[in-house]
């Protein structure tokens, strides 16, 4: 028996700068995609070599368009795991589910000029050490 199958996997990313906790934010980027790296998707199915959970976001200034065969960030600047929000569901209809969580930085980790992020997990103490699941590269005012 021959048995066809197509699975997608992705994220989308939006980025919100704020100034204090509660304001408005002063910089809002829009949804934008990422591309999926080789050992994301092996993590995913079970062929990392590895046992976590992502839970964690990343930034770096790097600015190199991605690639899969990428490990992780161009040059790294902050992760955090401080999830504020968290949901998820299914659409059985349109055949997908998802999940979405907001992360925060804490005030001033996450500074400069960002190019990059990608949802990560930590491999040591080392901040700089992550196992990239993707990669997306961090939309300017013109959205490129």
């Amino acid at each position: 028996m021959n048995v066809n199958s197509t699975m997608r996997v992705g994220a989308l990313f939006k980025l919100d700068v704020y100034k204090e906790i509660g304001e408005a934010p002063v910089k809002s980027i829009d949804w934008f995609h990422n591309i999926m790296l080789n050992q994301g998707l092996d993590h995913l199915s079970g062929n990392s070599g590895y046992a976590f959970f992502i839970g964690y976001v990343a930034v770096g200034s790097g600015t190199s368009i991605p690639a899969a065969a990428q490990t992780g960030l161009d040059t790294y600047v902050a992760s955090t795991n401080a999830v504020i929000g968290s949901t998820g569901g299914r659409n059985m209809s349109e055949k997908y589910a998802f999940g979405r969580k907001t992360f925060r930085f804490p005030r001033g980790a996450a500074a400069g000029i960002l190019g990059e992020l990608c949802l990560c997990q930590l491999l040591s103490t080392s901040p700089d050490q992550i196992f990239a699941i993707n990669r997306g590269r961090i939309k300017d005012a013109l959205g490129e």
